[in-house]
């Protein structure tokens, strides 16, 4: 199977029809919203906390997963979600842009293959 990274984002989801809302909420709720937490806590990670003291601080970044998901759910590339993550950086840190990037490609990537799995298991 030919990823994202090797080929356009939005030519590589376009192949695949949009999951209706029902089975969106029901991937967001088993998959999707742990998975996506999990990149923003341990890849994304703008304070420096991964790890420092779990479980107290697992849920940090829980509150930017929704709005990354929605954008990625309207069709935003990698481009829209590095902007989105350096516009929603808490105040003050300066985060490199090429972070936001890769963390963008990264959760581009994630969205387009955690659709894909739902999917072939038959949701």
């Amino acid at each position: 199977m030919t990823t994202p990274a090797r080929r356009g984002y939005r030519e590589w989801m376009t192949e695949l029809p949009p999951l209706p809302l029902e089975q969106r909420h029901e991937w967001w709720k088993r998959r999707g919203g742990r998975e996506l937490r999990e990149i923003l806590y341990w890849r994304w990670d703008p304070i420096g906390i991964a790890g420092a003291a779990l479980p107290y601080n697992g849920d940090e970044y829980d509150s930017y997963a929704g709005p990354i998901v929605n954008l990625l759910h309207t069709g935003a590339d990698d481009r829209e979600v590095a902007r989105h993550l350096e516009d929603v950086e808490p105040g003050g840190l300066t985060v490199s842009s090429d972070h936001h990037r890769e963390t963008a490609d990264l959760i581009t990537a994630w969205y387009g293959m955690s659709i894909r799995l739902w999917r072939e298991e038959g949701r």
